[in-house]
């Protein structure tokens, strides 16, 4: 479900060359992912590195506060989204 949303595909459409092509580079240079990992692993500890951030009260945050100001604009909350479509030069 994380790469799916991530990525936006569907998860049995996407590659790993494609998503994440330096699993691929560990395996060929280490012999496994895993052994990459470790040989690796300062890498992805230092705090400067994160590449998912989010909001202390989770991303309901940022709807909420959207809804607060958008005061014109209703924000519909727990509904099923399955397009996204342009009309009018607009989504």
């Amino acid at each position: 479900p994380v790469l799916s949303g991530v990525y936006s595909g569907k998860l049995n459409e996407l590659t790993m060359a494609s998503t994440l092509p330096y699993l691929l580079d560990y395996k060929n240079k280490y012999g496994s992912i895993i052994k990459g990992f470790e040989e690796n692993k300062k890498q992805f500890q230092s705090a400067g590195n994160k590449k998912f951030v989010s909001f202390k009260g989770g991303l309901s945050t940022i709807i909420n506060r959207l809804e607060e100001v958008l005061t014109e604009t209703v924000v519909k909350k727990g509904a099923i989204t399955t397009a996204v479509s342009k009309q009018e030069g607009r989504y």
